[in-house]
């Protein structure tokens, strides 16, 4: 088993599926410490970027144009790709695109990658 501080836990919750433990005396720490079990990553679905969408106007009509296309058999190229520097809100966007599909009714799917887990393509 793995488990962590509170510190950790605080740092890796949107990360990792956690459970609270009671807390324990530890040997040299005077107050019992509280941790939490480490049960797994978390699904992919509880990862994707759901934060606000600044300054983004003309992104998401192109990515509501596209899905449009898409929808009525015009899309004239096999889809869209979002690369860039990290931080700039690529997986926000990429939410975004998969929030028009879903309204609408279409399927879903949704294939992050995990920095533990770099050697595996498409981990889990």
């Amino acid at each position: 088993s793995v488990v962590v501080s509170n510190a950790i836990q605080r740092l890796v919750r949107h990360s990792f599926d956690l459970e609270p433990l009671p807390a324990q005396h530890v040997k040299g720490i005077e107050n019992p410490v509280e941790h939490h079990l480490v049960v797994g990553e978390s699904a992919p679905s509880s990862r994707l970027a759901k934060g606000p969408i600044v300054g983004r106007v003309a992104e998401l009509a192109h990515l509501q144009s596209c899905w449009l296309d898409a929808q009525h058999d015009r899309l004239t190229m096999n889809g869209v790709g979002f690369a860039g520097e990290p931080g700039i809100g690529k997986s926000r966007l990429a939410t975004a695109a998969a929030d028009f599909a879903v309204a609408t009714g279409a399927p879903v799917l949704a294939l992050l990658g995990s920095p533990f887990h770099s050697d595996s393509g498409l981990h889990p």
